[in-house]
């Protein structure tokens, strides 16, 4: 079978991101080798960039989301929205893009992601240790060598997603068969790392996945997740003034104390345009609040304005939107937001940019 190679170069530098943060991670820290990596990663994107063909209708799109980007940078400084855009503009063009973006990106986060535990197995990774009460019981927590427990599912759950998507046209029994398969690595992953968080939310993707057609007809379900930045944001905040302030609050305790996290977070850092900036010594573990307070109230409506806008054309396809209930659910209680965990930004720009071309004249020039 013979290669586009257009859709070779797009992949791979789908390949050299979701690597460079992977590094990232087994490294640690910056160093000079991986600020070469992000380097180089730019220029041939830059080059790639300058192939393709940029319709006029396109201008206007690229100048919103750019403006996206400088506003949550500002104090955030984050390239997550920008690495999105670039992959954005590389897959535009392409018949079927969200088949081959979806594509490279969970067959290179997997390759990746079983290239960090063989790493830890043979004891060149380290394991970030912790600990839980369970029963009356100390018991350990093992990351298999990624940077925290939690994020052995956090990186787990979009390769899930992808594959899912990947295998949509498949029978149903093999469809099944694959979300088995998936279930069993995830029990193995929890008996190491107990983590309840994404445990929990592959047993809600199960149930997501068998009632798929349904949830796809619902109204109300759609109108919740299309608003999602509204609504589950709400959710949040109702969690942290009702339970946030009582530590004994068998709730709080289920949610790992996230409310009382969130309401310290609220009371240290008012809501303000553009934010106070990523602090990586604050525990806060919702994307809605970290965006809303990190980046910004400007940036949050940004956010919810893509989202928001370019919702229909997932709902197209309930395989897209079982990923947009997921994901949008797991923001509720990680920070899943950056472009090598959710792969929904990239996505949504893609459309987005689609989005304007309609009705246009000038964007054939």
């Amino acid at each position: 079978m013979r290669v586009n190679k257009d859709d070779f170069l797009n992949g791979l530098i789908v390949v050299l991101l979701i690597g460079y943060k992977y590094i990232l991670m087994w490294s640690r820290t910056n160093n000079i080798y991986t600020n070469v990596m992000i380097i180089g990663i730019a220029i041939f994107s830059v080059i790639m960039l300058l192939k393709k063909k940029i319709y006029k209708s396109d201008i206007k799109s690229i100048v919103i989301i750019l403006i996206f980007f400088l506003l949550a940078f500002y104090k955030s400084r984050t390239i997550d929205i920008v690495v999105s855009l670039l992959l954005a503009l590389l897959y535009v063009n392409s018949e079927k893009a969200e088949d081959k973006f979806l594509k490279a990106f969970t067959y290179s986060s997997c390759i990746f992601y079983i290239s960090t535990i063989v790493l830890y197995m043979l004891g060149i990774l380290s394991n970030n240790a912790s600990q839980r009460v369970i029963a009356g019981e100390v018991v350990g927590r093992n990351s298999l060598g990624f940077v925290h427990v939690n994020a052995t599912f956090l990186y787990f759950v979009p390769i899930v997603l992808g594959f899912l998507y990947i295998g949509r046209k498949k029978s149903t029994g093999k469809q099944f068969f694959g979300l088995v398969v998936m279930d069993i690595l995830s029990i193995i992953l929890y008996y190491y790392t107990l983590c309840r968080t994404g445990f929990i939310l592959i047993i809600i993707l199960n149930i997501i996945f068998l009632f798929r057609n349904q949830l796809q007809k619902m109204k109300i379900c759609n109108f919740i997740f299309q608003h999602s930045y509204i609504f589950l944001l709400a959710v949040m905040l109702i969690l942290c003034f009702m339970y946030g302030n009582d530590y004994t609050n068998p709730i709080n305790k289920a949610l790992s104390f996230r409310p009382s996290f969130g309401i310290e977070a609220l009371r240290t850092y008012s809501i303000r345009p553009f934010g106070f900036g990523v602090n990586e010594d604050l525990i806060l573990d919702c994307a809605y609040l970290r965006i809303l307070l990190s980046f910004g109230a400007i940036p949050y409506v940004l956010y919810y304005y893509f989202h928001a806008r370019t919702y229909k054309y997932f709902k197209e396809d309930n395989y897209l939107l079982i990923a947009v209930f997921v994901l949008s659910i797991y923001q509720l209680f990680e920070n899943n937001y950056l472009y090598y965990t959710n792969f929904l930004m990239t996505l949504q720009f893609i459309y987005f940019m689609r989005k304007n071309r309609i009705g246009s004249k000038k964007y054939e020039e």
